[in-house]
């Protein structure tokens, strides 16, 4: 921040003070693993069994975890035959959907890993179910609101962020338009994140790799004949369509694995949140009523949109069903 106030003209400055960043976070755990005692060796030792299974690990890693990077890299490069704007459009929409839903969705497959890993490796699998339940809860709960929100401001989230200077009204359209199209892949990607991690607290990494590759061969076809067609819209939608499909079959063998996770409970739980979605929806119908739907002035209904939706979830005891208890 202070960067961009100083010289936030200076793109090479931005590039430096972003990669010192990303430095800082391993220097500040440093310390803490110091105090834990962990040491560092400099020697990769490719004889010990350990160091070789993690690099026969980290490929199929690797591409089951970057479906959404890969498919954002195929969309960008077909929009380069498109008119001018659209390739920047797409990137503008995706980093903003990437920023905004990451901060949720990495946050809690992060947290849940290691009691996740533990449950897997004690072989209960009716505890991960359990826990898988409380999780897709959660993310329903937040990130249900965010699609709202989305579907109603896409465009006005878009200037807000981004119109000044060289990005026009124009701009601000098609970039809307992508970013909608992206966010219609959170629930895809949200699987993509927790499912992954199930895999691999259960030593199956090849499964998320296999069906990664089907999902870019699928988005490679789907772009191929939607980007003259349906142009930006087509390409964001189509890889919301493939994340998705990365989902519905990472569900279905999961659950073969595990037996039924996404049961009953949740769909009492999605049923539940439709009232203070609805509460939402109203506020939100109410503010275009009133006419605060301009650059700055639609915070107002978005504001408060959010905490009826929150103080109606609190008050029809919603709270209770997404607590995650401890062992």
């Amino acid at each position: 921040i202070a960067a961009l106030l100083w010289r936030g003209e200076d793109i090479i400055l931005l590039g430096y003070v972003t990669t010192i960043g990303w430095l800082l976070q391993f220097l500040i755990q440093i310390p803490v693993l110091i105090k834990e005692k962990y040491r560092f060796f400099w020697r990769i030792d490719f004889g010990d069994p350990y160091t070789v299974s993690m690099f026969k690990q980290l490929g199929p890693i690797l591409l089951g975890n970057s479906l959404l990077q890969l498919c954002l890299i195929i969309d960008r490069s077909f929009a380069t035959h498109l008119e001018p704007g659209i390739t920047s459009a797409l990137a503008f929409g995706s980093n903003l959907f990437v920023t905004v839903t990451s901060i949720f969705i990495v946050a809690m497959s992060t947290v849940v890993f290691p009691r996740l890993s533990q449950y897997c490796l004690d072989g209960d699998k009716e505890k991960i179910r359990a826990l898988l339940g409380n999780i897709f809860k959660i993310l329903l709960f937040i990130l249900l609101p965010y699609l709202v929100l989305v579907i109603f401001y896409n465009r006005e989230l878009i200037a807000l962020v981004y119109q000044r200077g060289a990005f026009t009204d124009r701009s601000t359209a098609i970039t809307a338009m992508a970013f909608l199209g992206y966010s219609l892949a959170v629930a895809g990607y949200a699987c993509q994140e927790i499912f992954n991690r199930v895999y691999y607290a259960l030593k199956r990494f090849i499964v998320p790799m296999r069906t990664s590759l089907i999902c870019l061969a699928l988005k490679v076809v789907l772009d191929l004949f939607l980007f003259r067609s349906a142009g930006i819209v087509g390409i964001s939608v189509s890889t919301s369509a493939c994340l998705l499909l990365y989902a519905i079959i990472l569900a279905v063998l999961l659950h073969r694995e595990l037996g039924a996770f996404l049961d009953r409970k949740l769909c009492v739980f999605a049923l539940q949140l439709m009232l203070p979605v609805a509460g939402m929806v109203l506020v939100i119908m109410g503010g275009r009523f009133l006419h605060l739907d301009g650059r700055s002035t639609f915070l107002l209904p978005l504001l408060l949109s959010g905490a009826v939706y929150l103080g109606i979830s609190y008050f029809s005891n919603i709270r209770y069903s997404i607590l995650v208890k401890g062992d």
